[in-house]
């Protein structure tokens, strides 16, 4: 049976069509300060990291006390403290509203920040994230790359 839809002519040669403009990379990328306010009011937080032979990633609390980053494991430390994470704070709910901040870095355990929300419960775990990388994107802000 011949395919419905037959090849159109320049690619019955075999040969790929081409332009005399180069490529141009598209990027998502933007300063962390375009996306600050997810450091104070991200929808949605998690914590990555590597546990045995595999990525694990846990929902966290955050929140920022001066200059520094606090976290909360709701679901308990696992021996985090002195370990490398990955520190993602997002916000979006389709494609082109996803933005987030990255941050790579090692965790320290503290004693709870006062009013840290959880009268009455367990008291979580928390740990100030010493910051190493910082990456942040949007793709609302798609854009050619200026290569040039």
């Amino acid at each position: 049976m011949p395919h419905p839809y037959p090849p159109t002519e320049p690619y019955q040669s075999g040969q790929v069509p081409t332009t005399d403009r180069p490529a141009r990379r598209v990027i998502r990328d933007v300063e962390p300060s375009a996306v600050a306010d997810l450091v104070d009011d991200a929808p949605r937080a998690h914590l990555a990291f590597v546990e045995g032979n595999r990525a694990e990633v846990v929902p966290v609390v955050t929140r920022r006390v001066a200059a520094q980053q606090l976290v909360a494991v709701p679901g308990g430390a696992r021996g985090l403290d002195g370990r490398e994470v990955h520190l993602v704070r997002d916000d979006g709910q389709y494609w082109f509203e996803l933005r987030a901040l990255a941050v790579r870095g090692v965790l320290r355990a503290i004693p709870a920040p006062d009013d840290s929300g959880r009268e009455g419960g367990d008291p979580l775990p928390w740990f100030r994230l010493e910051p190493g990388r910082t990456v942040a994107w949007d793709y609302g802000q798609l854009r050619e790359a200026d290569d040039e």
